[in-house]
Formats: structure tokens, sequence, C-alpha cells
């Protein structure tokens, strides 16, 4: 059992299918530290300070019936090797993908 900040209890089965739902959010999170603890990074947050609205995004995937719709290559890039990257969909790509134009 875990009790977190929000006086919620969760199994450990519960636990483990939620951190598998945050698996795109972990991902993303998880290339922004490599970007900024590089050896030799110039990595500058106020240049970045899209990334953490990008990453409570990818938390609507806990959803398995939501897709994101995005032009931003770079956040697909940030989760692609999350399970839940085909559900973020580029925007160009997805309108090929369905005879749209532009």
């Amino acid at each position: 059992m875990i009790k977190g900040n929000l006086q919620m209890t969760l199994t450990d089965e519960q636990a483990a299918e939620l951190g598998r739902r945050l698996d795109a959010a972990y991902h993303f999170d998880m290339q922004v530290l490599r970007m900024a603890t590089a050896p030799g990074s110039k990595y500058n947050p106020e240049k970045h300070r899209n990334d953490w609205t990008d990453m409570q995004q990818t938390m609507y995937l806990c959803d398995p019936a939501v897709h994101l719709l995005t032009a931003d290559g770079k956040l697909a890039k940030k989760v692609a090797a999350s399970h839940q990257v085909n559900r973020v969909l580029l925007l160009p790509d997805y309108l090929r993908a369905n005879s749209l134009s532009l």
C-alpha cells in the first residue's frame, strides 16, 4: 500500500498500473533531465519554458482513449521510447494519412 500527499491509498497493483499509464510523461521528463545534466550541457531552462507544459500534456495519455495531436516534433521525440508514442500524432503526418491538406 502506498499513501501519498493526496491522502489516497493505492494498492501495489494500482500503483504499478498508474506507473504504466504515466510512461510517456516519465520518458519525456527523463529526456529533459538527460539534456539538462549531460556533460557540457548548455541547457537553459529559460529557453525551454514549454517543457513543463508539454510534460503535463503527456499525462493525458494515462487515459487509453486519449491521443495528442501536435505539430511539436520535439515533444514526439521525447516520448519516442514510450509504449504510448503511437498516441502522439504529428499534425502533418495526421493530415497526410487522412487525405487532408494544410
